[in-house]
């Protein structure tokens, strides 16, 4: 015999109580559902499940069984936690970098860049992502050069100079990486710029 559902209910941490009693009376209503929720153990320990269930129905359209599985996904939410932490952490770094920081894709166009650098280009940093580098650069030809070592591989310091949005000039210092797939396929380059 399963335990009855107030027993259960019993179980569930306080804080997600009322929003898995409220999953499952929709559940009674015939939808399917998958949540997580935290359990409380007998002996106090906190653990996570996570449960994909269905309610069975008679011909009478009368409820008489649930069907699903429940996992204990605690660790896995551990790790979540760990890494959005981290992604936290770096995150603020980033952006709150006395460089400017710039990742591009394999084709030289910019998907990241922190506000440090859209400072020092005068752009937005919605403007700078989508915008090629070559674009950006005084003499694109060389930036094409220094970007085809980068899709090698090869990761290297020089000197550039750029164009700013009010079309003045800035000579910066590039710091460049290759960024490659697991598979060592080259996706890109970071960039930090000084």
């Amino acid at each position: 015999m399963a335990p009855s559902y107030d027993k259960y209910l019993r179980y569930v941490h306080p804080d997600d109580r009322e929003n898995a009693d409220n999953v499952h009376k929709e559940a009674l209503k015939g939808k399917p559902f998958s949540m997580d929720h935290r359990i409380i153990l007998s002996h106090g320990e906190e653990r996570t499940i996570h449960m994909q269930t269905e309610v069975i129905f008679d011909g009478k359209n009368i409820p008489i069984k649930l069907k699903g599985t429940v996992q204990d996904v605690t660790e896995r939410k551990r790790v979540e936690e760990q890494l959005l932490e981290s992604e936290g952490k770096y995150r603020n770094i980033v952006e709150t970098a006395n460089e400017g920081i710039a990742i591009l894709d394999s084709e030289g166009k910019h998907t990241y860049v922190n506000k440090k650098l859209s400072e020092m280009l005068g752009y937005s940093e919605e403007e700078l992502c989508g915008k090629f580098v070559k674009d950006l650069a005084e003499d694109s030809n060389a930036f094409k050069k220094r970007f085809e070592k980068r899709s090698r591989g090869v990761s290297e310091s020089y000197e550039l100079k750029l164009i700013r949005k009010d079309g003045s000039f800035l000579w910066v210092l590039v710091d460049a990486k290759a960024l490659l797939d697991t598979d060592g396929r080259f996706i890109g380059s970071l960039s930090m710029i000084y």
